[in-house]
């Protein structure tokens, strides 16, 4: 037990930073009621917003389901589907929601090609909240108003991948037991160059509608200030949230997200900081409450379908010999 608690000492210590930095954001937000979050469990849209992020937990193992049978990969959809149910309560806890990587784990097949389907769809969804990022720094001039912000961006993402490999290897070098190979990430992104891949976009695109759509009706039942903002004015701020929470490093980026929403929402639309805080911990609130129950749920069932069952088959087997 001690070597484990030495060995995830400075995960640990990044949770502290994540709650200490989520009281603070409470101190800043003052507010003094927090019954909305009671009132909200008798509001409908609420777990409508709940219902919508299981959908997108399963079109994300319907997404993932494609990308590793590129590798001929045998999983069955409702293995994929649980673990995919489970995984995201480890991405809150993580910086970057690195904790998904836990099923490369659960899979336990072809770890090195399951692991590139992973970094694949990670990327996937960087990109479509940067460039979501971009249309709201340059639509609200949120901090600058110019257009050639896309610029060294587009050049950036396109030195990154050509040099995934050793920049990946530089990052993580630590981690891992051996090194990645020379245009390992390019070899096997070219592999993906195939039409049918288009369903796997399209599934990477459906995923953050849905689930900016689930964060604006969250926005609706917040307060009356949000009423007046459309999908498609809050989607490209909200994104850019996303992003601050992503790269503070904070394992979850709580704290840092949502006094991004607060400050975004507050310089763009004029929302007040108090309601910016209600609506970022109906967030919160929502997901945390959403992905803890599926977690348990589907881990049940995972352990009575596929350990306990191997664990019996094992067991017959060393009878019948």
């Amino acid at each position: 037990m001690k070597e484990f608690l030495l060995k995830y000492k400075k995960h640990y210590i990044k949770l502290l930073i994540a709650i200490l930095a989520f009281i603070v954001f409470l101190k800043l937000i003052n507010i003094k009621n927090y019954s909305f979050i009671l009132k909200s469990l008798s509001n409908p849209l609420f777990w409508l917003s709940c219902l919508m992020l299981l959908f997108v937990q399963i079109i994300k193992a319907f997404r993932f389901q494609l990308l590793i049978s590129e590798y001929d990969i045998k999983i069955s959809f409702l293995r994929n589907l649980l673990i995919h149910l489970m995984v995201p309560v480890l991405g809150l806890l993580t910086p970057l929601k690195f904790g998904e990587g836990a099923k490369l784990i659960m899979i336990n097949q072809k770890k090195k090609k399951v692991g590139f389907c992973f970094i694949l769809e990670k990327l996937m969804d960087l990109g479509f909240l940067f460039i979501l990022g971009v249309i709201g720094v340059y639509r609200y001039t949120i901090f600058i108003n110019s257009i050639y912000l896309l610029i060294p961006i587009i050049i950036a993402a396109i030195i990154g991948l050509i040099y995934f490999d050793r920049i990946f290897n530089l990052l993580f070098q630590r981690f891992l037991k051996s090194k990645m190979e020379r245009n390992w990430f390019v070899s096997n992104l070219l592999l993906f160059a195939k039409p049918r891949h288009l369903i796997t976009f399209a599934c990477g695109i459906l995923i953050w509608v849905i689930t900016i759509n689930v964060a604006y009706k969250f926005s609706l039942i917040a307060g009356a200030e949000f009423q007046n903002i459309t999908f498609f004015e809050f989607a490209p701020v909200y994104a850019s949230s996303i992003l601050v929470g992503l790269f503070s490093g904070i394992p979850g980026g709580i704290g840092s997200r949502e006094a991004a929403i607060s400050l975004l929402f507050f310089q763009v639309f004029k929302i007040k900081i108090v309601s910016g805080g209600v609506f970022s911990i109906l967030n919160l609130f929502g997901n945390y409450l959403t992905f803890i129950f599926l977690g348990i749920m589907s881990y049940s069932i995972y352990k009575y379908k596929f350990i306990n069952s191997r664990k019996k088959k094992i067991c017959l087997e060393k009878y019948k010999t």
